[in-house]
């Protein structure tokens, strides 16, 4: 509710009151979205405090000037649902951060995070030199974002376990990993004759 515009030339208090208290009540009920009340005896201690913060979603990226940052809700290019987005000074870098998926996600920093599991890839006896590239679709059919560059870090670490000697690998990796791809040899099983299962948990940090 707008509030009204009082007093005005020619009025009294007679015709004020009313309008003034409607004005109070107004901005009462519009304090206490997402803040800590008064109280209903006098100031509580906490009053004027976020209790939470909400963000409607907005149709568009706001613009920001050279000593601002915005956080804000819009609808996500990726999940098709409102998430939280970041923007830098001087409409700047805008990060989506709030986003998780089973395969990515967006730190508030900028840096993109994104993981791959490859299971029961059958491995025999020797090098087994595996080629992969990043997934760039989810499993819903969502888009996911691409590196811009190889990534700053990256690992991989052997999810299969060892239940007996024969189980066993060795785990190399490719250092020339790019944005798009990446490469992996695995040293294993240990005896002639053996074929098993392979997980890897494969892990990428970048931009």
């Amino acid at each position: 509710m707008a509030l009204t515009l009082v007093p005005v030339s020619g009025q009294n208090l007679s015709q004020t009151r009313d309008p003034i208290r409607l004005n109070f009540n107004t901005l009462n009920s519009t304090w206490i979205v997402d803040h800590v009340d008064w109280g209903p005896t006098g100031p509580n201690l906490n009053a004027g405090k976020h209790n939470k913060v909400t963000y409607f979603q907005q149709a568009s990226d706001p613009a920001t000037g050279a000593t601002e940052i915005d956080i804000y809700s819009k609808q996500s290019t990726f999940s098709g649902i409102t998430e939280l987005f970041l923007r830098k000074a001087n409409s700047g870098t805008i990060t989506e951060f709030t986003f998780l998926n089973n395969y990515w996600t967006r730190l508030p920093s900028g840096l993109l995070l994104k993981w791959f599991i490859d299971t029961n890839t059958v491995i025999a006896p020797g090098i087994t030199t595996n080629n992969y590239t990043w997934p760039l679709i989810d499993g819903s059919g969502k888009p996911i974002p691409s590196f811009t560059q190889a990534p700053y870090y990256f690992s991989i670490t052997n999810a299969s376990g060892t239940s007996n000697n024969s189980c066993s690998y060795s785990l190399l990796y490719d250092a020339s990993f790019t944005a798009t791809t990446f490469t992996v040899i695995i040293v294993g099983p240990l005896y002639p004759g053996t074929v098993k299962n392979f997980t890897g948990l494969y892990f990428a940090l970048g931009i």
